[in-house]
């Protein structure tokens, strides 16, 4: 596998005055596993989070990285630090609005396909063309695919991990949290990581200050685009989803911030292709559970079967 670091300047398309770009990860596999038709998928993190999150590395702990293992079966797999998260960069992440961030995303994937497609991404790797392009988001990452493909019709198909349309909710010991309610970091611990994670990886995550981070560990971000905020209003993205006419995979842990699961499906009522998973012994922060591999296998297996039918 091969890690190449980009970062594309955008500054332009979302009318942001000063500088404004975006870091990306590219993750290229062994040219030998390529398949007939290649598979790009980008993925988007969630509040608080960064690309890292994709590509996490525990001391003492293997196999957490998301990347890797989406490389190990052919796939190209791309993070994405979101216009105002991690390491991009804007005068004002406050400021950015959801529209925005939405339109600097899709001039993103527009811009990594193409270099793909140029065949001078790195030696050796040849022409990505025609690939079957995926968009994959966890927590807001999901909700901002969700809006990139019902406005911009960005993916070929799309991966919502970890949001859900109707509403959103922490879920606690004795129900859920909602939005006009400030969580404990109890209950953040309990929604967010299941109970049989090892507590020094937790530790990792909540060591900086948790959901606002004081110091933000590798896979985290201080910042948060500022309208953002707006992804917890019950069924705000509810046109956006309903306009959606690819494939959807939705993925859920055991404890999650759905509601109810079984009814999200509902939400994309134009898509005849929509895919449930809930994953047991698993909290919203899918990758930090011991059953994520269950999840990428599944989402794997998707990817496959579209590749091959699409």
């Amino acid at each position: 596998m091969k890690k190449i670091e980009e970062r594309l300047e955008i500054g332009a398309v979302v009318g942001q005055e000063g500088i404004a770009s975006i870091a990306v990860t590219i993750f290229l596999p062994d040219v030998s596993l390529l398949p007939a038709r290649p598979v790009v998928m980008f993925a988007f993190p969630g509040s608080g989070y960064s690309r890292g999150y994709f590509d996490l590395h525990m001391p003492g702990h293997s196999h957490y990285s998301q990347a890797e293992y989406h490389c190990q079966k052919g796939c190209i797999f791309v993070a994405v630090d979101h216009l105002g998260v991690g390491e991009s960069v804007v005068t004002n992440p406050e400021a950015l609005r959801i529209e925005q961030v939405v339109q600097a995303n899709h001039e993103t994937v527009q811009a990594v396909l193409k270099r793909l497609a140029s065949a001078d991404v790195a030696p050796g790797f040849p022409r990505v063309v025609k690939p079957l392009c995926v968009g994959a988001g966890q927590s807001m990452g999901g909700a901002f695919v969700i809006a990139m493909q019902g406005r911009c019709r960005t993916f070929d198909a799309i991966a919502v991990l970890g949001y859900s349309v109707p509403r959103i909710a922490i879920p606690a010991k004795d129900g859920f949290v909602f939005a006009e309610q400030m969580p404990t970091q109890d209950q953040y611990r309990f929604g967010f990581h299941w109970d049989d994670e090892p507590e020094e990886v937790v530790r990792v995550d909540f060591a900086g200050g948790y959901p606002i981070r004081q110091v933000t560990p590798a896979f985290g971000s201080k910042t948060r685009p500022g309208e953002a905020i707006r992804f917890r209003i019950p069924n705000v993205l509810g046109e956006d989803a309903a306009r959606i006419a690819q494939p959807v995979f939705l993925a859920f842990g055991e404890r999650d911030v759905s509601l109810n699961p079984h009814a999200d499906p509902a939400s994309y009522t134009t898509s005849r292709d929509v895919s449930l998973n809930v994953i047991s012994c698993m909290a919203h922060m899918h990758n930090f559970a011991s059953t994520r591999e269950i999840l990428w296998s599944l989402l794997q297996a998707w990817v496959q079967r579209l590749a091959g039918d699409l």
